[in-house]
Order: C-alpha cells, then structure tokens, then sequence
C-alpha cells in the first residue's frame, strides 16, 4: 500500500510535467535497501484487529490505522511523517508507531 502511495505521489502531474509511471515503478528508493527495512505481507483485517479501532470518527484514519494494525500483527513499526496517527492509538499501542521529524 505505501509503495503504491509513493508511485501515485511522484506521477503527480502537480510535481512534474510529463508524468510516466514506468521509471517510477521499478524504482525503490534507498532506504529499501537499509538492512532493517523489510516488506510485510498484508492480510490484517480491521474485522479482527489487533489494535483498537474505537478511536476512528473519519474516514481518514481508515488507512492509517490499517497500517498500524498490520505493523502490531508483524511485530514491526510503521514509520510516518503524519504526526496524528499516535493520538488514535492507546499508550501502549503508540510502540508500533514512529514519527519521522
């Protein structure tokens, strides 16, 4: 999902001019290659959480805490610019999230 979040973001015609997923697609950026980055299979479901999904009110959030949610499955930490992504989560639930300054 994150990946696919990237390509949409960098084949925005606001940000460039001739937009072409193609060179996009099959590039990954640097940090991928950082020896604790890993790809998690994704089949969490907000049916069965692992997290507490009573602090969503919109829709917004629907992402945001299904990312959490697979990270607190996988054991892993979601790292994020959005710095309100810790405000739905419990105190304890806050360890699978990491903002990014």
């Amino acid at each position: 999902m994150t990946e696919a979040g990237f390509v949409r973001v960098s084949s925005s015609s606001a940000l460039i001019q001739r937009p072409s997923l193609s060179p996009r697609q099959s590039r990954r950026s640097p940090r991928c290659a950082n020896p604790g980055h890993s790809y998690l299979a994704d089949d969490s479901s907000l049916a069965d959480p692992a997290v507490d999904i009573s602090r969503i009110v919109t829709s917004k959030q629907i992402t945001d805490i299904h990312l959490v949610n697979l990270a607190a499955l996988r054991g892993a930490v979601l790292a994020t610019l959005n710095m309100a992504i810790p405000s739905y989560l419990s105190k304890a639930e806050r360890r699978h999230v990491l903002v990014l300054p």
